[in-house]
């Protein structure tokens, strides 16, 4: 597979992967964070904050300005923490890549952290939480990644969790960021 490794100015690397069989692009986004670099009191945080990116920034204030936006481009897009990373992606034509760089780029650096979508995530993650326990293979997972990794930050459930997740205020995630 053909790709260029690109170092940019701010120290981010890029890695361009060209593809001729297809005229998409997509465009994710590591962060070097995930559960594992979260203490027991924060357990749950990144997932947090994977959340509250997309619910609006300075200059696309809301969900749905943000949704609205990246659907008009006909943009497929999401997020996902794990224990070593988070990932945000877009995916959308490839002459629409400037505006979803544009998009994403706003997410990361601009988000608002407003109390009203602070607790509204909250809402959401807890459902989710609630969720996956029901979820057998899920709970079954959860207890073999606590037992074999126990004592580390690795067997740590990778959403946190509702005690955590309840603890969690704007000061922390500001703090995290």
């Amino acid at each position: 597979m053909e790709f260029q490794d690109i170092k940019l100015a701010n120290g981010a690397n890029l890695l361009l992967v060209p593809r001729k069989d297809t005229e998409a692009i997509t465009l994710l986004v590591q962060v070097g964070v995930g559960s594992r670099n979260e203490s027991d009191e924060i357990a749950g945080i990144s997932h947090f904050l994977e959340h509250l990116l997309f619910d609006g920034t300075k200059k696309r204030p809301t969900a749905e300005t943000i949704s609205r936006e990246l659907d008009s481009l006909g943009a497929e897009y999401n997020a996902y923490p794990l224990e070593d990373i988070t990932g945000y992606h877009i995916k959308a034509a490839s002459e629409h890549f400037e505006k979803i760089a544009d998009i994403l780029s706003d997410m990361l650096i601009n988000s608002n952290f407003e109390e009203k979508e602070i607790e509204k995530e909250r809402r959401v993650i807890i459902e989710e939480i609630k969720m996956r326990e029901d979820i057998p293979v899920s709970h079954v997972h959860n207890i073999f990644a606590e037992g074999i990794y126990a004592g580390t930050t690795l067997g740590r459930r990778i959403g946190g969790f509702i005690k955590t997740i309840e603890s969690i205020d704007k000061e922390k995630l500001l703090d995290y960021k």
